[in-house]
């Protein structure tokens, strides 16, 4: 139950929620309960938390729609001070601060994304975002100043549109201001902002288009963090490339 205090505010739930999907970003978390319902908790000043209010929250909070009520979902997705999600259509839904990928460029409730086509997975960027659709083709939307949408160019776009190539992938993962994914068979790609080679492909110039990592790596899990990325082979080892300063690569150096 959730209930109010005597100034309006939400009181922490009486009782456990049970989770099913749970989403990290730079400084506030969102889960999904069993029945679909959208939690979220942290730094609230860009309306990330969905709950009608600028607050920050330190325990989990129902995210409601302009009306009040719970909209379903069946995933979420946390970026850099707001939040997007799915509904069982497919449809997104976003939340919180994005030039160009939040409708109106603040919401504090979830508002639904008009354009593009349904999808199954949903990721976030620090001001981008992509999703993966049934037939296993990537939609992003967004900042591109890097070439993060992987197009081929670098124009920033609020309307969702394919990256570029015929490759059919099955999941994707956007990092700072750089996005990765598998291809069928496990291929990994990035594409974007490749500073500290976060690409994964000997270079430090920026790539607006999926760029393979070669033919020796075959993945099954792939994510991308803010300046590094990682992958898991089928023999369950890791392997990471990018940033090192902080020790993120894991090969005890930094540099």
């Amino acid at each position: 139950m959730v209930g109010l205090n005597g100034c309006g505010d939400l009181l922490e739930p009486a009782a456990p929620v049970a989770f099913t999907d749970l989403a990290v970003g730079a400084y506030h978390s969102c889960a999904l309960s069993t029945a679909g319902h959208a939690w979220c908790w942290g730094r609230g000043e860009n309306g990330a938390l969905g709950n009608g209010g600028l607050a920050d929250r330190s325990y989990a909070t129902p995210v409601v729609d302009a009306e009040g009520r719970r909209p379903v979902f069946t995933r979420v997705a946390a970026g850099h001070g707001y939040t997007c999600a799915l509904d069982e259509a497919g449809a997104v839904h976003c939340w919180g601060t994005a030039p160009l990928v939040v409708p109106g460029e603040r919401t504090l409730v979830p508002a639904r994304k008009e354009d593009g086509p349904p999808f199954v997975e949903i990721t976030l960027g620090d001001g981008h975002a992509c999703g993966l659709t049934a037939e296993g083709a990537i939609h992003g939307w967004g900042a591109n100043d890097h070439g993060q949408l992987g197009r081929g160019d670098f124009a920033s776009d609020p309307v969702a549109a394919p990256v570029a190539g015929e490759r059919v992938f099955t999941s994707v993962t956007a990092g700072g201001r750089h996005t990765c994914a598998l291809a069928v068979g496990g291929e990994p790609l990035c594409w974007g902002a490749n500073e500290m080679s976060q690409v994964g492909n000997w270079s430090r110039i920026d790539t607006p288009w999926p760029e393979p990592l070669g033919e020796e790596h075959r993945f099954t899990e792939i994510d991308a963090g803010f300046l590094n990325t990682c992958g898991l082979d089928g023999e369950n080892h890791g392997w990471c490339w990018g940033a090192a300063a902080d020790g993120q690569i894991g090969d005890y150096a930094y540099y």
